[in-house]
């Protein structure tokens, strides 16, 4: 199950934030990574880190990776300025594999061996000071040139063009996307190496903007990088105030909500429980040969868990059994079954919910 503070609207819209945020880097041919300042004079210390708990997301840039590996490593470069491409996308995937094993334990809450632990902690050191560069660990692996993640990447893309009104007038509006500046986020989840135990977690967000210029007018990198710089910039859209105080730290005005509800608790409290019969995403989804089926139980009662292929024809019976109320999960091991689609049902004396899975051999 995910945590509270991911259930929440403010959550998607700020994810719907970093998605164009991320968007708009794309259109631009960049990376889509958003750089880490911290300011110098003081020593560090980082006793957490959390892990955004997405592990099919890093689960798929880690298939990406290693076939970028395995299609690099045939190839030979007169010069590399820095890592040979199969190298990088060697520790990309690394990395990656790593974080989605996490995520994975995140959500169920399941202890980190002592090498996951050791991983989060190797997220980042900093040699002497805080703001001091190079930074170390295995942050340095994400990027393929590691240099850049010091430098500021303030870009705009235009990405419409409006040459007349409805009229017919010749207006030439044109609509920028672009980054900024990153926003300093805190969110409260549980701590995978302190024993699940709430703590308060502190890191960057990306801003992302849009503009609209007349006249044909549009905006070069190094133009936007100096409104950024000066303060020159658009109002950020209205749905980021749902999570986004303002500079002095003041709550903003109320904007446009995706629909959701608002969770102001702190805590495990009964906010945190769901209230109705729940089956989530099973993981990992495409999978081979095993899966993880996750629900949720109201009340005690009887349950039956079944599998069955396209046709309709029952292919495995996974459970079928009285269980307590309370969050419960199996898995479906499918060595023996081909390749394909399946639907599992998982059933209650009240209600049921079916999930389409893959299995890919």
């Amino acid at each position: 199950i995910l945590p509270q503070f991911m259930q929440t609207t403010a959550w998607q819209q700020e994810k719907l934030n970093t998605q164009l945020a991320s968007w708009a880097e794309l259109r631009h041919d960049n990376l889509l990574y958003a750089k880490q300042s911290y300011t110098g004079g003081t020593t560090c210390f980082f006793p957490h880190s959390f892990v955004e708990p997405y592990p099919e997301f890093y689960a798929a840039v880690a298939r990406f990776s290693r076939r970028a590996e395995q299609f690099f490593s045939g190839f030979s470069f007169a010069r590399v300025t820095f890592n040979h491409p199969s190298l990088y996308f060697k520790g990309l995937a690394e990395v990656t594999e790593m974080l989605a094993e996490i995520a994975a334990k995140e959500l169920t809450e399941t202890a980190l061996t002592v090498a996951e632990d050791e991983f989060l902690k190797d997220m980042m050191d900093l040699p002497m000071y805080c703001g001091t560069y190079p930074y170390l660990g295995w942050i340095n692996k994400v990027y393929f040139d590691p240099n850049m993640m010091i430098e500021p990447d303030f870009i705009v893309a235009d990405v419409h063009t409006q040459p007349t009104d409805l009229g017919g007038t010749p207006v030439g509006r044109v609509l920028h996307v672009g980054t900024g500046k990153v926003n300093l986020g805190v969110f409260l989840a549980s701590a995978p190496n302190a024993e699940y135990a709430p703590v308060a977690f502190v890191g960057p967000v990306m801003s992302y903007y849009q503009t609209i210029t007349k006249d044909f007018f549009r905006y070069t990198d190094a133009e936007w990088a100096e409104n950024v710089h000066s303060g020159a910039v658009p109002d950020r859209p209205d749905w980021v105030n749902s999570y986004l105080a303002d500079a002095r730290g003041t709550r903003r005005k109320a904007g446009r909500e995706l629909p959701g509800a608002r969770f102001s608790d702190v805590g495990h409290g009964p906010a945190a429980v769901p209230r109705h019969f729940q089956v989530w995403p099973n993981y990992p989804n495409p999978f081979n040969p095993t899966t993880t089926i996750r629900y949720y139980l109201p009340e005690a009662g009887l349950v039956r868990v079944r599998i069955h292929d396209t046709l309709g024809r029952e292919v495995a019976v996974l459970l079928d059994e009285t269980q307590v109320a309370g969050r419960h999960q199996l898995q479906w091991d499918a060595r023996d079954m081909p390749s394909g689609i399946y639907f599992c049902q998982v059933k209650t004396t009240a209600a049921r919910q079916i999930l389409k899975v893959t299995l890919l051999k």
